[in-house]
């Protein structure tokens, strides 16, 4: 397969590719998540650098919930926190991203219709700058109805991870959490 092909958002808050255009050797998207990558006919697809995108390896991250418009309000306060606002709106899906170079956030209602669950051992992990947003945020979540599963604390790793963990209001576990930083 040779050629570039490029997929872009009609617009902030629904994602429906517009265009697709094809250009030199690479596969890849450019909309509300993008992604460039080589295409190698021996190896297969490899991320790779184009122009002002950033490679990231996970394009988007998913949440079950029951309730799509108490998640929509649970998260639109929350990750407005981190300076993430709503990227994508349809009926059974909501997503949320700060930059079309980061994974992106979202719930989403099953489309098996079944009832969603958390997943046991999994768990959302929200990257932030200090202590202090640590702390914020989870307080955020707390105020939101989120539930507490673990206070703010430096977890004694040797990359200095400062986490606090609570579970969205469809059981989902989460952690804020940043890196380098040991507590007062």
């Amino acid at each position: 397969m040779n050629g570039r092909i490029e997929l872009a958002s009609s617009g902030p808050y629904h994602y429906k590719p517009a265009m697709v255009r094809s250009y030199g050797n690479t596969v890849g998207y450019d909309s509300d998540l993008a992604l460039t990558c080589s295409f190698n006919k021996h190896t297969g697809i490899k991320p790779t650098r184009d122009r002002k995108r950033a490679q990231i390896m996970i394009g988007y991250i998913t949440l079950g919930t029951n309730n799509l418009e108490r998640a929509a309000k649970f998260y639109d306060a929350l990750l407005a926190e981190l300076g993430a606002k709503r990227t994508m709106t349809d009926k059974r899906m909501l997503g949320w991203g700060r930059r079309s170079v980061e994974t992106m956030f979202s719930v989403i209602a099953p489309f098996d219709e079944n009832e969603a669950t958390p997943g046991n051992g999994a768990m959302t992990a929200l990257l932030v700058g200090s202590g202090e947003a640590v702390e914020k945020i989870y307080q955020k979540a707390l105020e939101l109805g989120a539930t507490d599963e673990g206070a703010p604390h430096d977890r004694n790793s040797s990359m200095g991870f400062y986490g606090g963990y609570f579970r969205d209001l469809d059981g989902n576990k989460l952690v804020v959490y940043c890196l380098g930083w040991k507590g007062k």
